[in-house]
Formats: structure tokens, sequence, C-alpha cells
């Protein structure tokens, strides 16, 4: 994941070997030594590095708890429909540039629930739920722009679950465009945003 001018750093070279072996085997069947062997070290190796196997699986999921936490300081800002259209496309962004974070996600489901229920994500997604139902229920809103602001955000929270073999087959590029379209029309908006 490193850059042309940024060195892959062994930390890095550890998290891209674990994600592929957690994606492919499962996080409960992935052992330490697994991950060390490919990259030439023992499993005491990686404990300079990653205390444990859960401490790995936590760096992995940092995409996603930062996605959240975006959310969260960019929901109460969204007011119109545009606003709301510009948080999602924020949000597909992330989504297609971390999907095989939510890749692992799924793959890993018990692993990832019972990693949140001890970090911080589980409080954030509680305050998350919150504030998209404070949303849901403005008074400003109508009842039809509420109903299209619930419906465009579960399109896009839901996309990674239901859109596996898209995302793995389909150019990503064109992806964000559809689900954008759609999103977009969800909203009652036209297809492109304003200029400007």
């Amino acid at each position: 994941m490193g850059t042309a001018t940024e060195p892959v750093t062994t930390r890095q070279r550890i998290l891209d070997v674990a994600l592929d072996r957690f994606i492919e085997k499962g996080y409960d069947a992935t052992s330490l030594r697994e991950i060390a062997e490919p990259l030439g070290f023992t499993k005491a190796a990686l404990y300079y590095h990653f205390t444990s196997k859960q401490e790995i699986l936590r760096a992995l999921m940092e995409p996603a708890i930062g996605l959240q936490q975006g959310l969260i300081d960019r929901i109460e800002d969204a007011r119109t429909m545009e606003d709301w259209a510009g948080l999602l496309s924020w949000m597909t962004s992330e989504m297609f540039g971390n999907y095989l974070v939510f890749k692992l996600a799924d793959r890993n489901r018990a692993a990832v629930e019972m990693l949140a229920e001890s970090e911080q994500f589980f409080e954030d997604h509680l305050r998350l739920h919150a504030q998209v139902e404070a949303a849901a229920t403005r008074s400003d809103l109508s009842l039809s722009d509420r109903v299209r602001i619930v419906c465009a955000l579960g399109s896009v929270a839901g996309f990674d679950d239901f859109g596996g073999k898209l995302l793995d087959d389909e150019p990503s590029d064109q992806l964000r465009v559809e689900l954008m379209a759609v999103v977009r029309s969800i909203l009652g908006l036209p297809p492109d945003p304003p200029a400007g």
C-alpha cells in the first residue's frame, strides 16, 4: 500500500500479508506464523510490531473506523439534499478506496464484531445511528425527504454487503458513478451535481 515515493514499511508489509490471509482463510484460521513466514521472519519478530493477532485486525480496520468517524463529523452539517449527496459521495469514495477492508469485515464478521465491542468503534457506531435517526426525524424536512435520506444512506452502506461480486468483477470508477447516480435519484436530485 506504499506509494512510489514512500517505501513500504515492515509494519505495512505485515498488514498486507495479514489482510490477504484473513480474507482468504479467515481470521480464526490464520496463525501468526502464516503471516510471518511469507515475510521471511519468525512469529516472534511480529511481536515487535504487533502484540497480538487482534492488534493486527484492529490496525486493518482503522479505515472503517475512520469512515465512521468521518460520517459522524459530517452528518450534522448535511442540511439539504445536495449536502446529503455530497456526504454520500464522500462515503462512497472512502468505501471504494478501502474495499478490501470491507471485504475483510464481511469475511470475518464474528472477529470484527468482537473487536468492535471492545473498542471505541461500538460507541461511535451508536452515536452514528443516533445522528442518522435525528436527521430522519428533523421537522424542517418533509417526510419524503427524510425517507429519501435514510434510503440513500442505506443504499451506500449496504452496497459492500450485497455488491461483493460486482465489486470484485467491475471497474470501481464505473461502479462509483452508477451508485452515485442511484443515490442522487433516491434523493430526488438530477444525475449530475451542480458545477462549481
